[in-house]
């Protein structure tokens, strides 16, 4: 099983204006950043919002190899927050890139929020060669066992996924500088397709990233999907 070691922060400044990870396989810059950034590394591709106090998350990465034109990477879009301590926020202001400490790295849960994103990590292809033209570099994702939750706020509703419920409430803490309440949760055998299933039916409603303008009515068909989540599987 592959375990990611080292995550890394890059921020959209630090690259070109026309760079999107979610067109871009390579990640060009920043030259610090790439002659120390190995395979299997996480990567968070995010801004610094100054006003909140906040590093808003927009694509996980994980580095699949390096060559000639940067670190070849293979993004997934999110939108997650995260609150840095006072004595973190100087990076985020300043730095292009920095690496995320261990105990940083415990407090904002990277390794579940990575683990939710690339539940087929053991499946990428970490290689010297690009993938020939055609050819989808992503395996299809095997079918993991989680819960698929649904978070009320006065920004609309969350459909989201995690493996653990108990580790996911409590990253609700420290990435989510709002108020919020965990509407309903479920178990799906493949918590991935489940998901992803709701994204795409409420697709018309989506606000942003994973946020959902519902209904009451729209609340209720989810709470009939899945095995619903026990108290005790969300008690921390």
């Amino acid at each position: 099983m592959i375990n990611i070691k080292n995550y890394w922060r890059v921020a959209p400044s630090a690259l070109s204006a026309d760079f999107s990870p979610f067109s871009d396989e390579w990640l060009p810059a920043p030259i610090d950043l790439l002659r120390r950034i190995q395979p299997g590394e996480g990567v968070a591709f995010a801004t610094w919002d100054e006003a909140e106090l906040v590093g808003n998350v927009s694509a996980l990465g994980v580095c699949l190899d390096k060559g000639d034109e940067g670190a070849r990477m293979d993004w997934r879009e999110v939108q997650i927050v995260l609150k840095p301590l006072p004595a973190g926020r100087t990076h985020w202001r300043s730095k292009p890139f920095f690496g995320f400490a261990d105990t940083v790295i415990q407090r904002y849960g990277l390794a579940d929020l990575f683990a939710d994103r690339f539940v087929d990590l053991d499946q990428l292809t970490f290689s010297s060669r690009k993938p020939a033209a055609g050819v989808a570099r992503r395996l299809p994702t095997i079918a993991t066992p989680g819960f698929v939750y649904l978070l009320r706020s006065e920004y609309g509703f969350k459909i989201g996924k995690t493996v653990s419920m108990k580790s996911r409430t409590r990253l609700f803490e420290v990435k989510l500088p709002f108020r919020f309440s965990v509407e309903h949760f479920a178990h799906f055998d493949n918590y991935t397709e489940a998901e992803r299933a709701l994204h795409d039916h409420f697709r018309s409603q989506r606000l942003e990233g994973e946020w959902f303008d519902l209904k009451q009515g729209d609340i209720e068909y989810i709470k009939t999907l899945g095995r619903p989540g026990k108290p005790e599987e969300m008690r921390v």
